[in-house]
């Protein structure tokens, strides 16, 4: 049985039905105030997405799953300087991708970075280790049902 929950896309202003099976994103409308319970992008060709459902964060790879936390599957964000190329793994999955920096001529790679606004798979793996927001999001989202 195919689960779906509405997520809203991270850099625009829109809703989605996400299959949960699947992993696979069907716009749609709704009314003004409905909840979506998390956020997805995409990504390389790939759908990438957080939400909560049963009281759990997930993060969603395509049609793969993982419970969102510290302690769940590593979600692992490197930058390749040479190449300009960011990869982005989990569990054993990897994408490889132009990195978000590789036209900005004032790009200093020595100076602290802004990956998580610049870049939605950096967002995510930087919220990976902040509990605080997690548990924000998890209230925000509801996630039971």
């Amino acid at each position: 049985m195919n689960r779906q929950v509405l997520v809203e896309h991270l850099r625009r202003d829109e809703v989605a039905w996400l299959d949960t099976t699947t992993g696979r994103t069907t716009s749609t409308v709704v009314p003004a105030g409905t909840r979506h319970r998390g956020n997805v992008t995409r990504v390389a060709g790939h759908t990438f997405a957080l939400y909560a459902d049963a009281g759990v964060l997930y993060f969603q790879w395509d049609e793969r799953r993982w419970p969102f936390s510290p302690d769940g599957a590593p979600l692992m964000y490197v930058h390749d300087l040479d190449k300009k190329t960011t990869t982005f793994s989990v569990d054993g999955k990897s994408v490889e991708y132009p990195a978000w920096w590789r036209d900005d001529p004032l790009f200093d790679p020595l100076v602290p970075e802004r990956d998580q606004e610049e870049d939605d798979l950096g967002y995510y793996a930087a919220l990976q280790e902040n509990i605080d927001l997690q548990e924000a999001m998890l209230k925000a989202w509801g996630g039971n049902g």
